[in-house]
């Protein structure tokens, strides 16, 4: 099951897996580019945010998600915890 965690004014979703046995969280970020008339995304891991897969972002987009998400990580694992929780 995938979350909503939010939707960023430029059309960005972004939606996290339940944790796995480990603790990992996956964070999916995805929008459409009406520029190259395609949806780009990328595949995040947490803690320890890692990129896991991309396709259209730069390395500087990538970075700065990365910096992004590390600072709000516990508030995210956080709120999917609680939300596998109240779906149980």
């Amino acid at each position: 099951m995938l979350y909503p965690i939010f939707t960023y004014e430029d059309g960005t979703e972004v939606t996290a897996s339940k944790p796995d046995k480990d603790g990992r969280v996956s964070l999916y970020i995805e929008k459409f580019d009406i520029e190259k008339d395609e949806f780009i995304n990328a595949t995040i891991q947490l803690p320890n945010p890692t990129v896991l897969s991309s396709f259209g972002y730069s390395n500087q987009e990538l970075d700065d998600m990365l910096d992004e998400y590390n600072r709000i990580q516990e508030d995210i694992i956080d709120y999917v915890i609680d939300k596998v929780k109240k779906s149980a």
